[in-house]
């Protein structure tokens, strides 16, 4: 029996949250590895944004819209924890005055 999470009036299955949370810390990775490819530290906030998060969301796993939002919001949400856990810290952020 595949075991389902009610997340926001949604049934999700625990499946699809691992596999959002797990593509999330990959695609942040992803992105790390590109930037110290080319020399550059990961600092500052996470570069990803939500569209390119839904476009990593499968739409044929899903045929509601409104659970393909929520896991790509919690695809997001996990690559930019991700990105903020493990950013480079070394590198001072410029001030904001």
């Amino acid at each position: 029996m595949k075991q389902t999470i009610a997340e926001d009036g949604l049934d999700i299955s625990a499946e699809d949250l691992t596999h959002a949370a797990s593509e999330g810390c990959a695609w942040a990775e992803s992105v790390r590895a590109r930037l110290a490819d080319d020399g550059r530290p990961a600092c500052g906030g996470w570069p990803g944004t939500l569209s390119e998060a839904r476009a990593r969301i499968d739409r044929k796993a899903t045929d509601s819209p409104s659970k393909r939002e929520r896991l790509s919001r919690l695809l997001y949400d996990a690559a930019r924890e991700f990105w903020l856990q493990n950013r480079d810290p070394h590198v001072q952020e410029p001030s904001h005055k």
